[in-house]
């Protein structure tokens, strides 16, 4: 029994070395992929064939397809970056049954929010995984990271189920591309899905729940829409916010979308100001009011603004509160339960996928299961 998976190389921890080689405590930088596979236990690599394979317990094997891009650390990765992955697998998609992306943590989950927006009808597993720690160094957690995404992504040979969407497997967890987010800079356990549950535990065995995954797509040609606006920002509120500050941000010229990180369930302050600002960035008015400074700036359009909140856990819900009403009233929508990954994310998708009234119907409806439905 064999299966072919196609890993993606993108730089990141498990792939670093010190920039030294003679000075083990000089700063880490990513190195090129050649000699990362060799090693994982059960790999082997035939130059004759030209073909590289891992070799289970089981006596499966899975072909492995290897390419990578200009690695990079990842807190450099940017939505070009993301377009580059999505056309790299998008070319090989129907020659291999699953994929990998190796990936730094630091913006794993913006990487793996993007990419769950930008494939649609997916029908095979993309896994998303990295280290702590790098694949060479005595202690690290690189290698069980490495072959646990493997048997997720060769789940023909491996006995797991197919899990058809974009998703992280990192220590004990299988979780939700856009659903994850990373919780510890320094621990195994560096991702969680505070608002779902994980898609599976990784054990013993790696066990994968049913319940929890998107239906498969089956018959539906597989879509990627690599139109990204990268025209957005995120702004999180808190007590003493300068006025100045607040009015470039909510009306710069440059801005077409803003996720709002707001307080509890949605709260914000109640001040007339704030509020008469906000909906002059949504409708995209030119004349400006704040603190009794009038002006005139030419806001050429209005803003889909995005409100979330600053909790790890629980659900946005406009109009629960008095203070969330104001902006609930003037058109900000409501994120619900996403991760600031999955709010920043989908609106690049949204406003680069979608156009008028069909911008505001996206981001209030789940797409990728991103988000809770039912909720105000």
């Amino acid at each position: 029994m064999k299966t072919r998976v196609y890993i993606l190389y993108t730089g990141g921890t498990l792939g670093m070395a010190p920039q030294d080689a003679d000075d083990p405590d000089s700063p880490l930088e990513p190195k090129p992929f050649a000699d990362l596979l060799r090693f994982l236990p059960g790999f082997s690599d035939s130059t004759s064939q030209r073909r590289n394979r891992l070799k289970l317990d089981s006596g499966s094997l899975i072909e492995l397809g290897c390419d990578s891009i200009e690695p990079v650390d990842s807190s450099d990765i940017s939505p070009q970056h993301w377009v580059q992955i999505a056309q790299k697998i998008q070319s090989v998609y129907t020659d291999y049954d699953g994929f990998i992306v190796l990936h730094g943590t630091d913006t794993m989950a913006y990487t793996s929010s993007a990419l769950s927006f930008m494939f649609e009808n997916l029908d095979k597993p993309i896994v998303l995984t990295g280290s702590q720690r790098p694949i060479a160094a005595t202690r690290t957690d690189a290698v069980l990271n490495f072959i646990n995404a493997m048997y997720v992504a060769g789940y023909q040979v491996t006995g797991l189920p197919l899990i058809p969407e974009v998703v992280i497997v990192f220590a004990d967890k299988v979780l939700r591309g856009c659903r994850a987010t990373k919780v510890s800079s320094s621990g195994w356990a560096g991702f969680d899905s505070p608002n779902f549950p994980p898609l599976g535990t990784i054990g013993e065995r790696i066990v994968i729940d049913p319940r929890y995954l998107l239906p498969r797509s089956e018959g539906k040609c597989l879509s990627v829409e690599t139109d990204l606006v990268s025209r957005v920002c995120s702004i999180s509120l808190f007590p003493g916010f300068p006025a100045g500050s607040m009015r470039q941000l909510f009306l710069a010229r440059e801005i077409d979308g803003i996720v709002l990180c707001t307080y509890g369930a949605g709260n914000v302050p109640t001040a007339p100001d704030f509020l008469a600002m906000v909906a002059q960035s949504v409708r995209g008015d030119a004349l400006i009011s704040l603190a009794g400074d009038v002006q005139r700036q030419a806001i050429p359009h209005g803003r889909l603004i995005v409100a979330i909140s600053q909790c790890t856990q629980g659900i946005v819900e406009m109009g629960l509160y008095a203070n969330s009403c104001g902006i609930l009233e003037r058109g900000v929508l409501s994120g619900l339960d996403m991760t600031p990954e999955a709010a920043l994310t989908k609106l690049m998708w949204t406003l680069g996928s979608r156009t008028g009234a069909d911008r505001v119907a996206c981001m209030q409806t789940s797409q990728r299961g991103e988000q809770t439905a039912g909720h105000r």
